[in-house]
């Protein structure tokens, strides 16, 4: 989960470079996550391997995007992107060969939740990274440079945990106190996408003009007189 909410984009970025600009602390940070990567590979190489068209199919694009180097007015700088981008394709394939039907569903509603609760503490707790100022002034973007990013996380881990799985829970009492427990993480992912949403949505123009650039949920704003 951690290397999922990596790839997410999710908090680094907006702390570590606020201004998007590449600093050497944010290469840093990645090299831990590519060594987990390639560790979680190796520990599934075997399931990994049989799914070759689909990793033929990522090294075509690889392969693509590293010749666009001879191009490139910044070699350095796509070389690093090509390696980005090899790297959380090949991880893409893993999570498919790994978690096979709900538990992929269920893995997407967990990092949701996660995310969804760490997006509240940033708007509430710290607004100047959690909402945006100057363009769309006000509205919520949590724990990511943009409220777009953050609708479309929120909306696929919605989505996921609204999946339904294909068998149905045994009957012992764990077992069932275990469906409950997922659930209310369901309930709960779906209602903070809900929330996250309705934060990151502009409101009409009446109440727009009445906001503050404090951290409160534009659905609030959106019943001012």
């Amino acid at each position: 989960m951690f290397v999922v909410i990596m790839l997410t984009g999710a908090f680094v970025g907006p702390v570590f470079a606020p201004t998007q600009e590449e600093t050497p602390i944010l290469r840093l940070i990645w090299l831990p996550v590519y060594v987990v990567i390639i560790g979680l590979l190796a520990m599934r190489a075997d399931k990994v391997v049989r799914a070759w068209p689909a990793l033929l199919m990522v090294l075509g694009l690889v392969l693509h995007a590293y010749a666009s180097k001879y191009w490139s007015i910044d070699v350095e700088t796509t070389l690093r992107r090509v390696l980005a981008m090899g790297m959380a394709s090949v991880f893409a394939v893993y999570l498919g060969v790994a978690f096979r039907g709900v538990h992929l569903s269920r893995l997407l509603m967990w990092m949701g939740l996660i995310l969804g609760v760490g997006s509240l503490v940033f708007v509430f707790a710290f607004p100047a990274i959690g909402v945006h100022h100057g363009d769309n002034d006000g509205l919520w973007r949590g724990l990511w440079y943009e409220k777009n990013q953050m609708g479309v996380i929120m909306v696929a881990c919605a989505a996921a945990s609204a999946a339904k799985g294909g068998r149905r829970a045994p009957p012992p009492a764990s077992a069932r106190a275990s469906a409950a427990t997922r659930r209310s993480a369901a309930l709960a992912c779906d209602a903070l996408a809900a929330v996250t949403a309705a934060g990151a949505t502009d409101v009409p123009p009446p109440a727009k003009a009445n906001r503050s650039v404090a951290a409160r949920p534009a659905v609030a704003a959106a019943w001012e007189p």
